[in-house]
């Protein structure tokens, strides 16, 4: 007990905020003193929780929070600002349920989500009127932020093209990583109508120049019997370029695949590379990792493997991940559209 404040001060950071709150204050006026400045100077992450509808009586929404047991707790939404000490958010951020004091608290709670956020929507493609609350609500709060689209469907794709905008993917300044079952295509004059629309936008996505030179991860998440086809595609737009991109394309087949490719722009100084690795897997079957970059011509192996750190290539855990998978019997009342468009047209 007889250390100088900033000791206790120091000791207190690495002690779970309920702790120092309920038992540590307790001890005497000092240490009251004490947990009230580390309380007010600590800064905080908030762990996965979950916006759902308040049950069994549904009257509207409550957020459910992970304790340290592992059971949920119910709390109401804060309807105060966030605290300048909630710097982020650890786990997921899960929303089952909307109405408008819903799209209240997510605005209060803006701030978090204009860094790094991952996005993953597991609403039914036959919710039309979820995916345009998402569009109008939920969406302007979060496409500045958004760096990775998580497991999203052909139909997704469209839903969104269609309720956000056609441009929607390039719109989203900082979307640096999609991960997709979707195949990219090449838009060309003789496809253009035939031609799947999602498939082209992926592609166009692709091949968009970034400012910061920050490559795009592209991760397919099946086979397609067209891969050859889009690798041919890859090569073709290459080979024609005047303006240098930078992308990955991660995949992975459960079979023998060990086609390689190398070639250099000389008008773009860029090298495209096609590298496939094959791994035993268990049972005899065996598996190949497949991998496609476009870079400067000058990229060092270095340059390659500070890439390759970025597109966690050991599926780590998405960063910021937001869920969103509300029904459309899982909307309360929302705001007016004109109120929406209001907002839409703030944030863009």
């Amino acid at each position: 007990m007889d250390q100088n404040d900033q000791i206790w001060l120091d000791t207190l950071a690495w002690i779970g905020r309920g702790e120092v709150g309920w038992h540590l204050a307790l001890v005497n006026a000092r240490f009251a003193a004490l947990v009230n400045k580390q309380l007010q100077q600590r800064q905080w992450c908030l762990e996965e929780f979950h916006i759902s509808e308040r049950k069994p009586k549904r009257t509207g929404a409550e957020v459910l929070s992970l304790a340290n047991d592992g059971s949920y707790f119910a709390l109401p939404l804060a309807t105060s600002p966030l605290p300048d000490s909630v710097i982020g958010f650890n786990g997921t951020f899960n929303i089952w349920y909307l109405d408008a004091e819903v799209i209240n608290f997510l605005q209060r709670f803006r701030r978090l989500f204009t860094t790094y956020i991952s996005l993953k929507f597991t609403i039914l493609m036959t919710e039309f009127r979820a995916w345009q609350a998402v569009a109008h609500h939920i969406w302007p709060l979060l496409k500045n932020g958004l760096g990775t689209l998580v497991n999203v469907k052909r139909k997704q794709l469209a839903l969104m093209r269609k309720h956000i905008s056609p441009t929607f993917l390039i719109d989203c300044p900082n979307l640096v990583e999609i991960i997709s079952p979707v195949l990219p295509e090449r838009p060309t004059v003789d496809n253009s109508a035939a031609s799947e629309t999602s498939s082209r936008d992926l592609y166009i996505w692709l091949h968009t120049t970034r400012v910061d030179r920050r490559p795009l991860v592209y991760k397919l998440l099946k086979w397609n019997n067209r891969w050859d086809q889009f690798v041919n595609e890859l090569i073709m737009s290459f080979n024609t370029a005047s303006v240098p991109v930078n992308y990955l394309v991660l995949t992975s087949f459960e079979f023998i695949y060990n086609r390689r490719e190398q070639m250099v722009n000389m008008l773009t100084e860029e090298r495209l590379t096609m590298l496939s690795n094959v791994h035993p897997k268990g049972g005899g079957g065996v598996v190949s990792f497949v991998k496609i970059v476009r870079c400067p011509a000058e990229f060092s192996e270095a340059d390659m493997v500070s890439w390759l750190r970025m597109s966690r290539l050991n599926n780590e855990p998405h960063p910021n991940l937001v869920t969103i998978g509300f029904a459309d019997d899982e909307i309360g009342p929302l705001p007016s559209d004109s109120a929406a468009s209001m907002s839409r047209n703030i944030s863009g």
